[in-house]
């Protein structure tokens, strides 16, 4: 037998919260030695100097005002990034023949605190057709494509304009491979238009693309059952059920365990909905507690 090292690399945002750090925590405490986690800290005053002049093309502002830019970015490249475009679509700075400057007061400057603000804010002043697409796209996911996204909003709008005006926004980008299509600038932009979606309105776009999605696959459900599952889930569709029970099986084949407890949760909660299936509802069971045990979790597999 021939044994050779691996080297696993992972990317993920400092969210304490997330399910992923989760992962990251269990991971160091079983490799111990094996694991190395390197925090990426931010720029420095110097270095956010040196990407402003870049941005900007020149340094025009005066040290006030990239002073109140640098607080507000924390040393957040993308940040500063969103901040120059918010402050450039609000008309705050302005181009003139040799330089940027501020029309008006620096104290008349008005940003939100964080990022989320400031990309909901740049979302918020899109045109109401331009905004809804950006919205409908953001269910489809981090990347879409064109004829998905003209399907569930109807035809009703020029999908080209639009788009173009996104990408020229910096909201999207196109994405040649491994598919043609569309794609989010930033898991943020994502995540701030999908948010900005009325409740209602979210469970519609996500029932439009699961059945989108679930004729365009009918001979390879069980491929797509998982992202079948997340859009019928959240459309709190009942066929989610099904696309849940068929990834929670296939995730347990795989001993994606952490996956297959996601689904036969959401798959037992779905069934508690007709709980006169008694048959169903003890299979789920059985097949989440066996997961559970294979995990090591074993009251909450007893239970």
């Amino acid at each position: 037998m021939v044994e050779n090292p691996v080297l696993f690399i992972g990317l993920s945002r400092p969210d304490h919260e997330s399910a992923s750090w989760e992962v990251i925590d269990q991971i160091h405490r079983k490799l111990d030695g094996g694991f190395t986690q390197i925090s990426l800290s931010p720029l420095p005053a110097d270095q956010t100097d040196k990407l402003l002049a870049n941005l900007l093309g020149l340094q025009g502002l005066s040290s006030d005002i990239l002073k109140i830019i640098t607080q507000k970015s924390d040393g957040n490249p993308f940040f500063i990034e969103e901040i120059i475009r918010s402050l450039i679509e609000t008309g705050q700075i302005v181009r003139g023949d040799t330089h940027w400057s501020v029309p008006g007061e620096i104290k008349k400057i008005s940003l939100p605190n964080t990022l989320t603000g400031v990309l909901g804010a740049r979302i918020d002043r899109l045109t109401e057709d331009s905004k809804y697409l950006l919205q409908a796209a953001s269910v489809i996911g981090r990347s879409f494509e064109q004829g998905v996204l003209n399907a569930i909003t109807d035809s009703k709008y020029e999908l080209e304009a639009h788009l173009g005006k996104l990408e020229q926004a910096g909201l999207i980008a196109v994405q040649a491979a491994p598919e043609e299509g569309y794609i989010f600038r930033h898991a943020l932009v994502q995540d701030a238009a999908y948010n900005s979606i009325l409740l209602k309105k979210r469970r519609e776009l996500h029932q439009r693309v699961g059945t989108i999605l679930e004729d365009a696959v009918a001979g390879r459900v069980e491929e797509f059952a998982p992202l079948l599952a997340h859009h019928f889930y959240n459309a709190q569709d009942a066929r989610s059920l099904r696309y849940d029970l068929l990834a929670g099986e296939k995730s347990a084949h795989l001993f994606a365990n952490a996956e297959a407890v996601t689904h036969f949760s959401r798959a037992l909660e779905v069934a508690k909905r007709t709980p006169d299936d008694h048959a169903q509802m003890a299979s789920i069971f059985a097949q989440l507690a066996h997961v559970l045990e294979m995990m090591g979790d074993h009251p909450q597999a007893l239970a």
